[in-house]
């Protein structure tokens, strides 16, 4: 198990080799790792750091992890806020719909593609509505995300729709 001196000696670190290190270690430890010791790595500015961070707790399914993880999505690095939404994906949680609808309207692709696929993950069928907007998007990405998604949940249950962003 990763020693907390050692955790902390390398978030302090700014130099590539060191932060790269940490981040092998990251993923090496994984389960081993305690949960507040990845809620302090999703917080660090460095965004390969948050973003590994991000990706455990999703894989982990720390539910407990959901509001941080929303915050990420919604206020973080693009490629943090990307991780994010797929964690948000991974863990299952319907609470996060409201976050990942918020999400769509992302001026960075890679935010807002991830953010499509963890709806359908969820079921999130009242997200239907925002995700059509999204097909004839200039993004060719964006559009073909969207059309697989209004598939896929088309074919589920239908659920309450979710209420249009401000």
């Amino acid at each position: 198990m990763l020693r907390r001196e050692a955790f902390d000696e390398a978030l302090a670190e700014r130099r590539a080799p060191a932060r790269d290190a940490l981040l092998a270690r990251l993923r090496l430890a994984g389960e081993d790792l305690p949960t507040a010791w990845l809620l302090e790595a999703l917080a660090h500015p460095d965004p390969q750091i948050a973003m590994q961070a991000a990706y455990l707790l999703g894989g982990l399914g720390v539910r407990s992890a959901r509001g941080v993880l929303e915050a990420r999505l919604a206020t973080g690095h693009p490629y943090v806020a990307s991780e994010s939404a797929r964690a948000l994906g991974r863990l299952g949680d319907p609470a996060a719909v409201p976050a990942l609808v918020a999400a769509l309207d992302s001026p960075h692709g890679f935010v807002v593609g991830p953010a499509i696929h963890a709806l359908v993950k969820l079921g999130a069928t009242g997200a239907l509505p925002r995700i059509r907007a999204l097909v004839g998007h200039d993004n060719v990405y964006l559009h073909e995300q969207a059309e697989s998604a209004i598939r896929a949940l088309a074919a589920m249950p239908p659920v309450a729709p979710i209420a249009a962003s401000p």
